[in-house]
């Protein structure tokens, strides 16, 4: 890996469970990780120290998207499988729905890019 937007790309691939709604976050953690590469290419001193100051929230950014050890273990609950997906997909206009792709907010289903 030559840049840290090239490991946050090739994280995403890993990521089988982003969707079309993650893709604000996903673009985020694209733009934390582009800025970091461009101060750490072209800067010096304060510009990198400023641009440094990113990486905490691009971490939190990968985190919320299930990119850390951490935000993975706790995605291997042992809740059944529907808990809380199937509550709130319950609760949408159009009924109780709850597998991927029957509800009315489809494209909330389809794969992030």
């Amino acid at each position: 890996m030559s840049s840290l937007a090239e490991a946050v790309e090739a994280s995403f691939e890993q990521m089988p469970w982003l969707r079309s709604a993650d893709t604000a976050a996903m673009e985020l953690a694209r733009k934390y990780a582009a800025r970091i590469d461009e101060a750490l290419a072209t800067g010096e001193g304060q510009e990198v120290t400023k641009a440094l100051y990113l990486g905490p929230h691009l971490l939190n950014t990968m985190r919320e998207l299930g990119g850390s050890p951490q935000a993975r273990k706790a995605m291997q609950s042992s809740d059944p499988v529907g808990g809380a997906l199937a509550s709130i997909r319950a609760n949408l206009p159009g009924g109780s729905r709850s597998r991927a792709g029957e509800d009315d907010a489809e494209n909330l289903d389809s794969p992030a890019s």
